[in-house]
């Protein structure tokens, strides 16, 4: 594997792993965004950046 598309499947493991601690966070917060952003050690502001992205990449987040 070439070391371009090593770093391109870490990028994505990294990514997946990242959101998958937001919606984790988010379910064990009730669906709470601003006691979600505080146990993730992140502003309310970049959680909603984040959520953004989610949505962009077309992950469902209307079951939180």
């Amino acid at each position: 594997v070439a070391p371009v598309e090593e770093a391109q499947e870490l990028g994505q493991d990294m990514k997946h792993h990242e959101y998958q601690l937001i919606l984790d966070a988010l379910k064990s917060c009730r669906g709470s965004r601003k006691d979600a952003a505080d146990k993730l050690g992140i502003s309310p502001r970049t959680l909603r950046y984040k959520l953004a992205r989610m949505r962009e990449d077309g992950i469902d987040l209307s079951t939180l």
